[in-house]
C-alpha cells in the first residue's frame, strides 16, 4: 500500500471517528439542554399561529409496508403555502429542530418533519447491519411525505406550483 493511500485511509478513519463523535455530541440530550441556555440566530416568529401534528403515522407500500411517521406544522389560518419537508440529523429526535420547524410555520409553511427509521423516537433501535437500507429509508421518506401528507393533512393548504 502507497504513502498516499495509507494516509488517505487513515484520514478517512479520522473524519469517521470525528463525525460520528460529533453526531453523538450534537444530538445527546446535553446538547438539547446547551441549547434551550443559548439564544437562537435571529429566529424570531412570524405573524401566523402554528398548528403542530405530531402524530400522522402513514403506512408505505415501498418500504414493505413499514409505519412512517410525521410530524406536521402548518399556519392555523386558511390560506395556500408553500411545503417544506425537513429531514432532522441522523440518529435525532426530529424535535430538536423545533425551533427551526416552528420558525418556518409561523412564516407561512407547512412543513413536515419525517421520524425516520434510525430515529431514537422509534420503539427498538435502529439496524445497523445496512447502512444502504438506513439511508435509502430517508431519501424515500421525504420523497414519500409529500404523496401521504399532501393526501390526508392539512387540506387545501399545499402550495403545489411553488
Amino acid at each position: 500500500m502507497g504513502l498516499f493511500m495509507r494516509f488517505s485511509t487513515s484520514l478517512s478513519s479520522l473524519f469517521t471517528g470525528l463525525s460520528l463523535s460529533l453526531l453523538v455530541t450534537a444530538c445527546s440530550p446535553a446538547a438539547e439542554e446547551q441549547a434551550d441556555t443559548v439564544t437562537s440566530y435571529k429566529i424570531t416568529f412570524g405573524p401566523h399561529t402554528v398548528v403542530t401534528e405530531d402524530a400522522i403515522t402513514v403506512a408505505d407500500p415501498e418500504q414493505d409496508g413499514r409505519d412512517v411517521t410525521f410530524r406536521v406544522l402548518y399556519p392555523s389560518e386558511e390560506g395556500t403555502y408553500p411545503v417544506i419537508v425537513y429531514s432532522s440529523g441522523a440518529f435525532c429526535y426530529p424535535q430538536n429542530y423545533d425551533n427551526v420547524t416552528e420558525h418556518w410555520a409561523s412564516h407561512g409553511y407547512i412543513v413536515i418533519v419525517p421520524n425516520h427509521m434510525d430515529s431514537p423516537n422509534n420503539e427498538g433501535p435502529p439496524n445497523l447491519s445496512d447502512p444502504d437500507l438506513l439511508l435509502y429509508s430517508r431519501v424515500r421518506d421525504v420523497s414519500f411525505a409529500l404523496g401521504a401528507i399532501g393526501d390526508t393533512r392539512p387540506r387545501g393548504r399545499f402550495a403545489r406550483s411553488k
